[in-house]
């Protein structure tokens, strides 16, 4: 519970994958008043944030008075938008703008915005859902906002939906991510938000500055020998390669199949510096073990 001096942060996207740990981290430190943003305040989510003691509020990303009363009064904000919503980079920079010209208007004092890098700028490869975020980034600097840059790796959330293994006709599980033989990071967005909360706890060392947020990184054939050897099933690497993964042709999948091509190019993730901010942080041991029952439900196990 905060404490009447407590400093106020406003969290965007409250009810998500990001935004749902960092506002939960915050609200645990009494020197802290959360004000969680979802467009639907009466949500079970929404409902489960008021019970852990933060304000929830309702604001339109694309309306910037909106934006300027859930800042209001705010010293802190954590921001991230959300490209795979509308597929529109150009809707996702102006929301992200939108939110920084609140926080100029509003003299927030610490903005941590979730970014991601500029695929296209720095290795010629188009990343919608990077490349604006990256936009943004930028516009946040030229506004002269106090603020750092947080880049999450690979959701390892991802493995209980749109990336988890598929049931092969030998009854093994193929885990499809076209990574070859490049290790990769993952980020358990649960354990990120006490990252940020740590953030938030020193300005000075962390304003201006980026933090990379990963858990661990690990092969492809790596992680699959872990999930056998815990889950119990055999989990195999069919060595998908961007290419397959673009012609599946769901909404996004080129998108995805270049973020994997960027990705092998080698990004710039900290899991050492993620597990000072956050001792608690899982290994990948354990996080497959603590999550053993969920991960075999969602895949149909």
């Amino acid at each position: 519970m905060a404490d009447k001096s407590a400093r106020i942060v406003v969290v965007f996207g409250a009810t998500g994958t990001q935004g749902g740990p960092v506002a939960k981290a915050l609200a645990g430190d009494p020197q802290y008043k959360v004000r969680a943003v979802t467009r639907n305040p009466g949500s079970a989510k929404g409902k489960a944030l008021s019970q852990i003691g933060c304000e929830v509020v309702k604001a339109d990303i694309d309306d910037v008075a909106s934006l300027k009363s859930a800042l209001s009064g705010a010293y802190g904000c954590f921001a991230v938008t959300n490209w795979w919503e509308y597929f529109d980079k150009e809707k996702e920079i102006q929301q992200g703008k939108n939110i920084a010209d609140a926080c100029a208007d509003c003299g927030v004092k610490h903005l941590v915005f979730s970014s991601l890098d500029a695929a296209e700028k720095l290795k010629g490869i188009s990343v919608a859902h990077f490349d604006g975020k990256a936009v943004i980034e930028e516009y946040m600097k030229a506004k002269g906002i106090p603020h750092t840059v947080v880049r999450y790796a690979f959701y390892a959330e991802n493995l209980f939906g749109i990336m988890k293994p598929q049931k092969t006709q030998d009854g093994n599980f193929a885990l499809g991510i076209p990574m070859g033989d490049v290790p990769m990071h993952m980020i358990v967005c649960a354990d990120a938000g006490e990252c940020i909360h740590q953030l938030f706890n020193n300005p000075r060392e962390w304003t201006g500055k980026s933090l990379g947020l990963a858990s661990w990184i690990y092969t492809i054939d790596q992680y699959c020998d872990m999930f056998s050897k815990i889950l119990g099933v055999t989990v195999v690497n069919p060595k998908m390669t961007a290419e397959q993964m673009a012609g599946f042709g769901f909404p996004g999948a080129n998108d995805l199949a270049n973020m994997f091509r960027f990705y092998q190019c080698g990004i710039d993730r900290n899991p050492e510096e993620c597990k000072r901010l956050n001792p608690k942080m899982a290994t990948l041991e354990q996080w497959v073990t603590a999550n053993k029952e969920a991960l075999l439900k969602a895949w149909n196990v």
